[in-house]
């Protein structure tokens, strides 16, 4: 928690920050971080939301937040994509969102 404290204030000697804040303070500033997510699922969240609003202006379907999530996938649950097969479902799931087909080896494509 000390690393993700110390980016957060900006500072780059770990140690230097811990050496100078008294332990109550540091114990506050843990809490706080606590409370936040991590960003990882911020961004994710937010590529998440863009690429709704993406689909939902090419897709005349309502889809869900939770199916453009790729690794948590919603707050239901927490499956990661893996394996192929879940990998290949989401590229199928997104493809279709986005109006495109899936074509088959060697098959021409459309254009």
């Amino acid at each position: 928690m000390a690393f993700r404290l110390a980016r957060e204030l900006g500072i780059v000697d770990v140690d230097g920050m811990m050496n100078s804040i008294p332990e109550r303070l540091f114990r506050e500033w843990n809490k706080y971080l606590e409370m936040e997510p991590p960003a990882w699922q911020v961004n994710e969240l937010m590529l998440a939301q863009l690429a709704g609003i993406y689909v939902g202006a090419h897709s005349k379907k309502r889809h869900k937040l939770s199916e453009f999530m790729l690794i948590s996938g919603g707050a239901k649950s927490h499956k990661k994509l893996t394996d192929p097969e879940s990998q290949q479902k989401f590229a199928k799931a997104m493809t279709a969102a986005l109006g495109g087909t899936i074509r088959k080896k060697g098959e021409p494509s459309a254009l």
